[in-house]
């Protein structure tokens, strides 16, 4: 779901790993950006609990996940997929610019691309039960 990072390195968005493991470790930053990735509001409770579920990502984790040398973020590998894949994609994401995103499902061999057009970046938390029929028809297909 809202692919990206290997994409945004390859353009040139080295600058994006320092910046998101600072804010994930700093809660008064990590609330209003991720407010800021989300085209619904959310429900106090929900949204409480993303900014809690976020935090407990540390920032050895970021740094490493986002690491432009990542294997999962070498972009000529998704060529090599063999198994069917499902791209979700917000069609109004603010966090990874969309055209990135269908750049992956479109590298991919046999990748089924659905892009939900009224969510941003939180794709499965602004719109669970049509991401769940996504992936049912998915499995199903």
């Amino acid at each position: 779901m809202n692919p990206g990072p290997g994409t945004l390195f390859s353009k040139g968005f080295y600058f994006i790993s320092p910046i998101l493991s600072f804010v994930a470790q700093k809660k008064y930053l990590l609330k209003p950006f991720l407010k800021s990735v989300l085209i619904k509001t959310l429900p106090r409770k929900i949204l409480s609990e993303f900014v809690d579920d976020a935090a407990l990502v540390g920032k050895e984790t970021w740094l490493q996940y986002l690491h432009p040398d990542n294997k999962i973020h070498n972009y000529n590998n998704l060529k090599n997929l063999t198994v069917p894949n499902l791209v979700i994609i917000g069609g109004k994401d603010k966090a990874i610019p969309v055209d990135f995103q269908e750049d992956i499902a479109n590298t991919i061999p046999k990748a089924v691309k659905v892009v939900m057009n009224d969510e941003g970046h939180a794709v499965v938390i602004e719109n669970p039960k049509k991401v769940l029929s996504e992936i049912n028809s998915f499995l199903k297909g």
